[in-house]
């Protein structure tokens, strides 16, 4: 499974579909209302295309690209009920990826987004989450702690150090 943002849909469409809303019956847990919570009171139910005031990159960093990184670098043995949760981190961390391309909304980092190396961080940050999606699919937690340390880590990492205020 490949997760791919459609970027036609309103901000609530793609972050019900990345926190796995999108099978009737399809239960949240209390974490993803509160992620949804988040989401909504700064996004309302505009398009991607609009720019609603308050989302920002921090707000993205902060609320769903670290606190989902980290449950992926975190796991390890990996219980059979866990596999969905990662699921989920890697379809919101690939979402998220796909707001930070445009550097979010409204914020300082419009203009750092337009900036080739910045592009470059975001894209390998969505292809390390569709990577992690293809381990969780196989449930291989070699490929995760491999795709986690070598494909996910280095573009964050080097992301905060060319790009956040010194």
């Amino acid at each position: 499974m490949i997760y791919r943002p459609f970027l036609g849909l309103t901000a609530f469409g793609n972050i019900l579909f990345c926190l796995g809303v999108k099978e009737k019956g399809n239960e949240m847990g209390l974490k993803s209302v509160a992620t949804l919570g988040l989401v909504l009171a700064t996004t309302g139910s505009y398009s991607l295309a609009q720019e609603p005031a308050g989302l920002s990159v921090g707000d993205l960093m902060r609320s769903i690209i670290a606190p989902q990184t980290a449950a992926i670098w975190g796991a390890f043995e990996v219980k059979d009920n866990e596999w969905a949760a990662l699921s989920d981190a890697a379809q919101q961390v690939a979402t998220a990826g796909e707001l930070t391309l445009t550097g979010a909304y409204g914020d300082s980092y419009k203009s750092a987004a337009q900036d080739p190396q910045w592009q470059a961080y975001a894209q390998q940050m969505i292809d390390a989450a569709n990577a992690v999606l293809a381990a969780v699919d196989k449930r291989d937690e070699e490929a995760l702690f491999n795709v986690g340390n070598d494909q996910l880590y280095p573009p964050c990492e080097n992301c905060h150090k060319d790009f956040m205020p010194k």
